[in-house]
């Protein structure tokens, strides 16, 4: 809640300032499926994925279009954030029950290819001049990197800086 733009709208039209993103970035990333074109626009390499609907999780028409993806997947809901609603599967024979985890929290679900790397984030601060912080990886203590690894210290190690070359 408070990361669609809605938030981020009112308080622009009625004048208070805020931290954080404004209205048109917030309500363009809280959408995974616009966010990606949005970067694949800008000449950024996203992962291949197709969106599944509820309807076609119903209809079993979803398969058809996963067919072209390579495994293993993550399957995601389109709106959210935090990793909530995050499946995974090795298998195409795996997804079978990921789309309807995903779909508990929207109509719309990311059904992409997993790719494998290191998670790194950075806050940035100010409005005319951006100030960047450092990066910080985040290494969760299991395979996954789901909700848990993100926010309970026990689940994953964050390093800062992190361990990158520049």
């Amino acid at each position: 809640w408070g990361e669609d733009g809605r938030l981020q709208g009112l308080l622009e039209t009625l004048g208070i300032p805020h931290t954080g993103s404004g209205m048109l970035a917030s309500a363009l990333s809280i959408d995974k499926a616009i966010a990606k074109g949005v970067f694949r626009s800008a000449g950024l390499t996203v992962p291949e994925g197709v969106e599944v609907t509820a309807a076609e999780h119903v209809a079993g028409d979803w398969r058809a279009a996963v067919a072209g993806l390579r495994p293993p997947f993550v399957v995601k809901p389109v709106i959210e954030g935090s990793a909530t609603g995050m499946s995974h599967a090795a298998t195409v024979g795996a997804l079978d029950a990921a789309p309807a985890n995903a779909l508990r929290y929207g109509g719309r679900a990311l059904v992409e290819e997993r790719v494998m790397g290191v998670e790194v984030t950075c806050g940035v601060l100010g409005t005319r001049e951006l100030v960047p912080l450092p990066l910080v990886e985040l290494v969760p203590r299991s395979d996954v990197n789901e909700y848990q690894a993100k926010y309970d210290p026990a689940a994953a190690r964050e390093i800062c800086p992190a361990r990158l070359d520049s």
